[in-house]
């Protein structure tokens, strides 16, 4: 059904170019070739940009999203602070980000590279902390809360200077 499709959209824009360069026929084989640390982290990424992404149906103008469906059929069944982490992940956009600072098991300062006019942000986090360093470079995806938090959502990926500056230019244009 739809759904269906629309993941396979997702996640073949996200791992097309690897499985074609490396003539690889899904997604199994593509977690195989890029080895468990590395898919595990791409992968989240993936599934983020399929629930936040609007699809263009043919019949419909305003497209659909997988996670307005989802919310408006099993939302109920949800407290207040998922349904309204949800609905801020839905509207949360993926970026690549430069550490300027951390505080081990507490916090991150980060610039938004992409968006240049936007103020380094400070956000709440405790795992992240003990994996990187100042300068690193970081494919996230924040999202903004309703009561002001910024939260990093669950799929980062690291990214090297030469990743992120590709990442930028492809972004831009």
């Amino acid at each position: 059904g739809r759904v269906s499709k629309f993941y396979a959209i997702a996640m073949q824009s996200f791992f097309e170019d690897i499985a074609v360069e490396n003539n690889l026929n899904d997604l199994n084989e593509v977690a195989k070739f890029l080895k468990e640390d590395l898919f595990n982290a791409v992968y989240p990424c993936a599934l983020e940009y399929f629930y936040s992404n609007i699809y263009i149906l043919d019949n419909d103008e305003a497209g659909w999203n997988a996670m307005d469906s989802f919310l408006k059929k099993d939302g109920m069944l949800l407290k207040k602070d998922d349904k309204d982490y949800l609905m801020a992940l839905r509207n949360s956009y993926m970026s690549v980000y430069e550490v300027l600072d951390f505080e081990i098991g507490k916090s991150i300062t980060l610039r938004n590279l992409i968006e240049k006019n936007k103020k380094p942000i400070t956000v709440s986090e405790k795992s992240l902390t003990h994996q990187i360093v100042k300068w690193d470079k970081l494919g996230l995806r924040l999202v903004s809360m309703k009561d002001g938090k910024t939260l990093i959502a669950g799929g980062g990926i690291p990214l090297s200077n030469e990743a992120a500056k590709e990442s930028i230019k492809i972004i831009k244009t």
